[in-house]
């Protein structure tokens, strides 16, 4: 989710290219040496404000990605859809509604994610992520109505839960099988998937003599 926060901050950064058929390239490197946004880099972007691409945007070292946004602005909001253009494989919208003044305040809806990750100890995983609504107040999020599916492959089988967010921007699920049993947990946060899976579901019986749960890490 944090990666989706760092396209909305880049993308307010926009907001400063009026009039908005300039192109957003002349404008937005100043406004970000200017604000001290040191933490937020990118290699080339293209169009303006209402549309437009942005290559290789990184965050405190960490790879967004490249993704295409298209800006809808009313007397109500700003509703800008993204959608990436590379292996991330991620859409989604961020509203800000313009009865709250404060930019800090916003909804992120209707993302969707998924992607493939080969571990050692379980092979091929594939992580579904799908946000009807996130609010956020002061950029860190308060309510989530959202779901995580984990599968993976060898096992033919899949783990899902309700999503929440804790502590600002830190995010987890409760992961249950197909009988409704606990068997696992997921956190996301700092550019990073961790998680533990109970032995007993991974078919495994070498490993469960050694543990009960297999904890791993994804760096994203």
């Amino acid at each position: 989710m944090n990666r989706f926060l760092v396209i909305f901050i880049f993308i307010l950064v926009l907001l400063v290219s009026l009039p908005f058929i300039m192109p957003a390239s002349l404008v937005v490197e100043r406004v970000i040496k200017n604000a001290n946004l040191t933490n937020i880099s990118y290699s080339y972007i293209e169009g303006n404000f209402f549309n437009g691409r942005v290559y290789d945007l990184t965050y405190n070292d960490n790879l967004v990605g490249d993704f295409n946004y298209d800006s809808h602005l009313s007397l109500q909001n700003l509703d800008i859809r993204f959608v990436s253009v590379d292996q991330n494989n991620y859409s989604g919208r961020f509203i800000k509604e313009f009865s709250n003044y404060n930019f800090s305040d916003f909804s992120l809806n209707d993302i969707k994610s998924s992607n493939e990750f080969n571990m050692d100890n379980l092979g091929a995983l594939v992580i579904d992520l799908d946000v009807k609504k996130a609010t956020f107040k002061n950029n860190s999020c308060t309510s989530i109505e959202g779901s995580l599916i984990l599968k993976i492959k060898r096992l033919r089988n899949q783990f899902s839960g309700d999503l929440f967010c804790r502590d600002g921007n830190k995010y987890g699920v409760n992961l249950l099988d197909n009988s409704n049993r606990r068997i696992g947990s997921i956190q996301l946060y700092e550019s990073k998937i961790k998680g533990s899976l109970s032995t007993e579901v991974l078919s495994d019986r070498r490993l469960a003599l050694f543990t009960d749960e297999l904890s791993f890490t994804i760096d994203l």
